[in-house]
């Protein structure tokens, strides 16, 4: 997947859900100086990546004050049907 086609398939401010922690956030702008931003991009702040092996990755902001890049292949675009809102502890956590 090259670079304009992942930033039109998840454009910024889009709401996702980890599919195996179900939390919610949206994709958001890298922080200035992120090291996967200087490596692959130059140091421009970005939302969309693609990885030297070919995996895209976009920048997810949960709120919980650590964003941080993410493969595509764990996310979806969420929703705001109570399936896909967070809940709270996954199933099986104790």
């Amino acid at each position: 997947m090259n670079l304009p086609h992942l930033a039109t398939a998840w454009p910024i401010n889009t709401k996702v859900q980890h599919t195996s922690t179900r939390r919610t956030g949206t994709i958001a702008l890298c922080t200035p100086r992120d090291p996967i931003a200087v490596d692959l991009l130059n140091g421009a702040p970005a939302a969309h990546a693609v990885l030297r092996s070919g995996n895209p990755i976009v920048f997810v902001d949960f709120g919980d004050g650590h964003p941080a890049w993410y493969r595509t292949t764990v996310l979806r675009k969420a929703t705001d049907s109570p399936r896909t809102v967070w809940q709270g502890r996954p199933r099986g956590w104790r």
